[in-house]
């Protein structure tokens, strides 16, 4: 693609990786210091507001929408404690979160409601819109302005 447009620029973000990245002067490379970008979504206050909102969506009454709340409360101490007795902890930066945190927590929850997982690893980014701001990683905030200076050192064809 560089030969068909050379003043292409770029911008890749990578889960943490235990390599240096390649250098590559066309391409602007980050990592994250956190494992996965998963590792950002999963505070508890991220999770209760999920939670809340599903029940918002699924239940009639308000008071249904806390039940929902109160399972997702339930089911995240119940997947700590599993973590703890294996000595880890999902807030760590070396945890593989989607995996051992997400995953088996929202397949709790789910089964506390009697309903199937509706929260598959490919929609963890929906948790994003329910991380409150002041809990927003400085991290994310200079990734969003590399992708912001990148875009905007792009020169779009014309033709």
């Amino acid at each position: 693609m560089q030969e068909a447009k050379p003043d292409m620029v770029g911008i890749a973000i990578y889960d943490r990786l235990e390599r240096e990245l390649p250098v590559d002067p066309t391409l602007k490379q980050m990592m994250w210091s956190r494992r996965e970008l998963e590792n950002y979504l999963c505070q508890r206050e991220t999770l209760l507001a999920y939670a809340e909102a599903e029940g918002r969506k699924q239940e009639e009454a308000p008071s249904l929408a806390q039940r929902w709340r109160q399972f997702m409360e339930e089911a995240i101490q119940e997947v700590e404690q599993a973590l703890k007795t294996e000595g880890k902890n999902p807030r760590e930066a070396d945890i593989k979160v989607s995996d051992e945190f997400l995953a088996p927590l929202f397949r709790r929850f789910y089964e506390k409601l009697g309903l199937p997982n509706m929260m598959s690893k490919t929609n963890y980014h929906v948790l994003a819109q329910f991380v409150p701001v002041r809990a927003i990683d400085p991290e994310i905030h200079q990734a969003l302005d590399a992708i912001w200076k990148t875009a905007h050192e792009a020169n779009p064809r014309r033709d």
